[in-house]
């Protein structure tokens, strides 16, 4: 069975571009375009991996995280935060997050995902 990625973003091209990535290695991936929307869809299609950008409307990345990890049905959900600003990866200001930094290559990206995943 395919491994479930949530892929959340604003930026549409963004998301498209990921969701092809993902298919072709054989991910099953579910997009959303605010916080809100991906933290619903979550809730009814827990994912194995979700992908937040921190900047989102609605809800922004890093309370998305903190909802699916206080969420039962979501608390194992490994997430990877992506923001294009600089940011501290101090504890108490992101949590067990991973974090990539945009611009980020393919490869990055996926083998993230695949740490998370199989490790």
């Amino acid at each position: 069975m395919a491994k479930r990625i949530l892929v959340a973003d604003n930026d549409v091209s963004m998301i498209t571009l990921i969701e092809s990535l993902l298919k072709k290695k054989g991910f099953e991936v579910m997009t959303a375009s605010d916080g809100q929307a991906a933290f619903e869809l979550a809730l009814s299609n827990p994912p194995d991996v979700a992908i937040l950008d921190v900047m989102m409307p609605g809800m922004v990345g890093t309370e998305v995280a903190r909802n699916l990890k206080e969420n039962e049905s979501t608390s194992r959900s490994q997430i990877i935060l992506i923001t294009a600003l600089q940011i501290h990866t101090e504890e108490d200001s992101l949590g067990d997050y991973a974090v990539i930094t945009k611009p980020f290559t393919a490869e990055e990206l996926v083998s993230k995902i695949e740490e998370l995943i199989y490790t």
